[in-house]
């Protein structure tokens, strides 16, 4: 059976392999021939073939855990491929979130996790793209300690991906089916940080999940929760310096925001001081004069994009 194949993308497969060490050389000589057996197959769009590979590429002996993963990622982002094309096809819309959800499934590929956290907001299904979305951030890091360059070559990806991941935990905090969207223990317990996007002693300035009563500074209970877990996390690190900054939506007089947003910050200034936060603590607010920088607004309700802009944000300096 003869099989075209597009040799602009087997070029481009193999070279992700390459980068990724599966193709380096005589050291993994037998994987190297899988490995271009699998970009072959994944060229010409054989999935199923592909799949087999990978799972021949699971069990050789000269591959390693890396090269498993990049073989997961090559065909996930094959099966994007796919999933794009459908996208654009009327009556598709399904079978292509099928796919993504199929690419994803692998755990190997950040675009796969991305595209699999996109496809959530759109169905409103904000908890689980923000799990996709830290997904993401925790595959682009496990790269980056490989290979110090792509945190460089992604730094743009990173912000989207970090930007979205805050987003949708808010989201999800604040809905009819609250619930507080926590990232892996290995993670910060509160936000898409990891080793990755921490910037170390330059001060940063992260957006959590505190969330108020509407027209309140009383928590709600997935706020009192998301509030435990920061002051946990702001232990763990002990900052020299903490600044709360509260927000407030659009809606009503800037004096009334300003008012809001102050007592809010002074609130959460008041509940990490009751629980031994050490460091020089101190409140600032801002009302409604700094809407929150958002993604994708198209993506959201203007509902939705108030209730993002209701926020308290962190900003603090370990050195």
């Amino acid at each position: 059976m003869f099989i075209k194949i597009n040799t602009k993308l087997l070029t481009i497969i193999c070279s992700g392999l390459l980068g990724s060490g599966l193709l380096a050389g005589p050291a993994l000589a037998g994987c190297g021939e899988q490995a271009k057996k699998l970009a072959a197959a994944l060229a010409a769009g054989d999935l199923d073939g592909a799949e087999r590979l990978v799972d021949e590429i699971a069990r050789a002996r000269d591959c390693g855990p890396r090269d498993m993963r990049a073989a997961k990622a090559a065909l996930a982002d094959r099966i994007l491929v796919d999933a794009d094309r459908l996208r654009d096809k009327l009556g598709q819309a399904e079978a292509a979130a099928r796919l993504i959800e199929k690419a994803a499934g692998y755990e190997a590929s950040w675009k796969a996790a991305r595209a699999l956290g996109d496809l959530k907001v759109k169905r409103r299904a904000f908890g689980e793209a923000a799990a996709a979305y830290q997904r993401a951030i925790e595959i682009v890091a496990r790269d980056a300690s490989n290979d110090p360059t792509v945190k460089a070559r992604l730094g743009t990806e990173l912000a989207y991906l970090a930007r979205r991941a805050d987003e949708t935990r808010h989201l999800a905090a604040a809905g009819p089916n609250a619930v507080l969207v926590r990232a892996p223990e290995d993670r910060d317990p509160d936000g898409a940080y990891s080793a990755l996007l921490d910037r170390g002693p330059e001060a940063i300035r992260v957006p959590s999940a505190i969330l108020f009563v509407y027209k309140s500074d009383e928590f709600t209970p997935i706020g009192a929760k998301a509030a435990e877990a920061f002051a946990d996390m702001l232990k763990e690190r002990n900052p020299v310096r903490i600044t709360v900054t509260g927000h407030t939506d659009q809606i009503g007089s800037d004096a009334y925001n300003l008012e809001l947003s102050e007592k809010r910050a002074k609130k959460v200034v008041q509940f990490l001081r009751s629980k031994n936060v050490t460091g020089r603590i101190e409140a600032a607010w801002k009302g409604k004069r700094e809407p929150r920088a958002i993604a994708n607004p198209a993506d959201y309700t203007q509902d939705q994009i108030d209730e993002l802009n209701r926020r308290v944000e962190f900003d603090w300096t370990s050195e």
